[in-house]
């Protein structure tokens, strides 16, 4: 008895020992960083493995293309943070890729199917097609192969010149990069939704994911165009909040404990369907490409060289922007150009202990107390660049409106205001002309009344 008791201590203290050992052999599982309020950075790359000299490089070649500004995350924290990005900036067609998302929670609550035509639904811009244009699906416009050329709003004039010839093309069998699909999908979408697009955004995306920066009702816009019965869905979004939305998608649709977009959609949207060109892919309204080193990527982008690429295999985001406003231009394909810079810059093994910080940004708008004639800068002004801009008052506050984007205005001295994401100071002057008229440049925005 004695030695049957003795055989059963040594064997539970060995199975301990062993359990334990095992315990320390295998590393523990890193648990999935998702920023709250405060956004933790890197405080140096170094411990990353990264080359301080090449990275510092790297700075240099992004100071010099003219960019606005470029947010990296590795595992959710911010390895780089380089120019203005709390600024928001036109999205350009980004705009598709934040539709994708709430098309995709649409699908999972069986409001549509992908595999629905698009005569199933009562919204503008479909009566009128023929009847094989008829035929097209969600899927195909998701895939911007619906074969219907019509124009649409929001697009350069070349190419609505240069659409192919109507009916050339059976719906979902050849890519063509088409404003019109991508403008009655958002059509769709608000046919579908009990709001509306921003709202749905904003309450089912942006405010579930932190979003510190987008506001509906100032950073949404439709834009119209005469004889065009589908307005274009415009968004301006500065660059941390397009990080956490990249973010989201390189968490397969998921924020902390909570699914937000299912893990079947994004998986659907970001795997290539369609093949542009050699070398690129088109999923539902998401790019795909590799980089230098061959990791596979998928991305949003937008004319300009705005774009949120999602590396899976590197557990990277980075969001790169170009001033969507007055320029300077950026070349094409400048952001993929500084990615493969940066990741050229790890030469070493990450250390065992990474320090990192919480990250103070650099909020890009002023304000005063200072005592404003507002209802003086109130009225419609002929304008250099955008044609006509009005200034109005909302809600108590001075709003400069644009066919494209809406912009708060800041007091900050007498006959002065700080016009924000603009970034250019606005000046009042008298002219004793008879239509007000005001010239914009990088610098400054007069006006003359």
């Amino acid at each position: 008895m004695r030695r049957t008791n003795f055989l059963i201590i040594i064997t539970a203290v060995f199975s301990a020992i062993t359990s334990l050992a095992q315990e320390n052999k295998e590393p523990k599982k890193e648990s999935l960083y998702f920023p709250g309020e405060d956004w933790e950075a890197y405080t140096d790359p170094f411990q990353l493995g990264y080359n301080v000299e090449k990275l510092s490089a790297a700075k240099k070649h992004f100071d010099s293309i003219n960019a606005a500004a470029v947010l990296v995350l590795y595992k959710g924290k911010i390895l780089v943070n380089w120019g203005d990005n709390t600024r928001r900036f036109r999205s350009a067609s980004i705009r598709k890729s934040f539709l994708s998302a709430l098309l995709g929670m649409a699908v999972a609550e069986k409001r549509l199917s992908i595999k629905d035509r698009i005569d199933r639904f009562s919204i503008q811009g479909v009566e009128g097609l023929t009847e094989l244009e008829k035929k097209a699906t969600i899927r195909d416009l998701l895939t911007s192969s619906s074969g219907i050329y019509l124009p649409a709003a929001y697009e350069p004039e070349v190419w609505t010149k240069n659409k192919p010839e109507r009916e050339s093309n059976f719906p979902g069998t050849t890519w063509y990069y088409n404003n019109w699909d991508f403008n009655v999908l958002g059509a769709l979408y608000d046919h579908i939704s009990q709001s509306s697009m921003a709202t749905d955004f904003k309450n089912k995306i942006a405010d579930k994911i932190g979003m510190q920066d987008f506001r509906s009702t100032l950073d949404f816009k439709y834009f119209y165009e005469k004889n065009i019965p589908v307005p274009a869905y415009l968004f301006k979004m500065s660059s941390r909040d397009m990080a956490r939305f990249g973010l989201l998608y390189l968490r397969n649709g998921k924020w902390k404990n909570e699914q937000l977009i299912s893990e079947s959609w994004v998986s659907q949207s970001t795997t290539k369907k369609m093949t542009p060109w050699k070398g690129a892919g088109y999923g539902f309204l998401w790019w795909t490409t590799h980089l230098e080193n061959g990791s596979q990527v998928f991305y949003a982008n937008g004319t300009g060289v705005q774009s949120i690429v999602i590396a899976p295999e590197l557990d990277m985001v980075m969001v790169f922007r170009a001033n969507t406003y007055l320029g300077p231009e950026v070349p094409n394909g400048a952001e993929f150009e500084l990615m493969n810079r940066i990741l050229e810059a790890k030469t070493a093994k990450e250390q065992d202990d990474i320090e990192t910080r919480n990250v103070v940004w650099n909020q890009s708008y002023t304000n005063s107390s200072d005592i404003v004639d507002f209802q003086n800068w109130v009225g419609r002004y002929r304008n250099n660049i955008a044609r006509n801009i009005d200034i109005e008052m909302v809600g108590g506050q001075l709003v400069l409106k644009t066919k494209i984007a809406d912009f708060l205005m800041y007091p900050i001295g007498k006959n002065r205001c700080w016009v924000e994401d603009l970034n250019v100071t606005a000046t009042m002057e008298s002219s004793g002309i008879e239509e007000p008229n005001s010239t914009l440049t990088r610098d400054e925005l007069r006006l003359f009344k």
